[in-house]
């Protein structure tokens, strides 16, 4: 259940975020990242979150580098480049699915995911809170999402392809 829930909040944060991109793919690769990193300093609530987010990002990557160097994880490298030309927020539950399956490879058990009934109270805030915030953007701009038409077409075969059974079977001792 924990996988699929990861590939859920990656295929929402890659909508959300990847239907904003719009303004910058007409720009090439070059030219849209100029002109993305000169937005972000375009008033002092972008400022603050790109702040924000890059120093959690350092903290972050910074677990998720030895966290798959201690599990052995193949393919770690390409989070970084994901992260950053893509979405932290798309890439980050991709690596805590490959973080299970690492997990159950090396049979180690998974946290339980027992967050008490504060936690999950928090946990479904953030989360309404989080869609709710997407979808008035991508009302509000509801052609930014015209771009991503195909990619998520294409997106459709990688998520049927993802074996969530893997995810839901107990770890087998080695």
């Amino acid at each position: 259940m924990r996988c699929i829930l990861y590939a859920l909040i990656a295929l929402a944060a890659f909508i959300s975020v990847g239907a904003q991109l719009k303004p910058y793919l007409a720009l090439g690769i070059v030219g849209g990242n100029v002109q993305f990193w000169q937005d972000t300093m375009s008033s002092a609530a972008s400022r603050f979150i790109t702040i924000d987010i890059m120093f959690v990002f350092l903290v972050v990557w910074w677990w998720m580098l030895t966290e798959a160097r201690r599990l052995k994880m193949r393919g770690y490298g390409w989070y970084f480049p994901a992260s950053l030309l893509i979405a932290f927020s798309a890439a980050l539950p991709l690596f805590m699915l490959h973080r299970e399956l690492a997990l159950q490879r090396h049979g180690e058990a998974t946290v339980s995911g027992d967050t008490g009934w504060a936690g999950t109270l928090s946990l479904v805030l953030v989360a309404a809170v989080a869609l709710a915030y997407s979808w008035i953007a991508l009302a509000t701009h509801a052609s930014l999402l015209v771009p991503l038409a195909k990619p998520l077409q294409q997106l459709d075969l990688v998520i049927f392809a993802i074996d969530a059974t893997a995810c839901a079977s107990p770890p087998t001792g080695n």
